[in-house]
């Protein structure tokens, strides 16, 4: 990255029957939950894209394979509306409300999911939390991770196989 040099890639994500080879420009490495992530742009593509370090098979330095910038990625803003390391592209924040119970509550109000997480109302049922997010697949492991602790009250599409209501 530093050296600003093109890669090519031979990947194998948990979706894919087999590893496939992607030529792609690297921007940034980012660790989230003790697993590195590499964010590059693909040759054939205009986004990023977001590739885990362990389903890496090999990594090339193509050196007579022209470098290309990504001109309006910048990691503060990319990582400011999403919980994690992926984004949907395109996609908008929302606000996300969640009941939290007596037991979880005090878990997710010391240690925030997100920045933008602010306390909408405390009852003796728990604490409802808002967000403002890009719903990922981050946010719903983080969710769903309170189990029966925690209720999506809004919005109804969200997280149709969780506690949502």
């Amino acid at each position: 990255m530093q050296n600003k040099q093109t890669l090519k890639l031979t990947y194998q994500s948990f979706k894919a029957r087999q590893a496939a080879d992607i030529i792609l420009y690297p921007y940034l490495l980012k660790e989230y939950r003790n697993r590195w992530f590499l964010l590059a742009m693909n040759r054939k593509g205009k986004e990023i894209a977001t590739f885990a370090l362990d389903r890496m098979q090999a990594v090339t330095v193509l050196p007579d394979e022209p470098y290309r910038l990504h001109r309006s990625f910048h990691p503060q803003d990319y990582f400011k509306d999403i919980v994690g390391v992926t984004r949907n592209i395109g996609d908008s924040p929302v606000e996300i409300l969640f009941l939290a119970n007596t037991v979880q509550a005090p878990y997710i109000q010391t240690k925030p999911i997100h920045p933008s997480q602010t306390i909408v109302e405390q009852t003796s049922a728990g604490t409802t939390f808002c967000i403002t997010v890009i719903p990922n697949f981050e946010l719903e492991r983080e969710l769903i991770g309170f189990g029966e602790g925690l209720t999506v009250l809004a919005p109804r599409f969200l997280f149709s196989g969780s506690n949502a209501k």
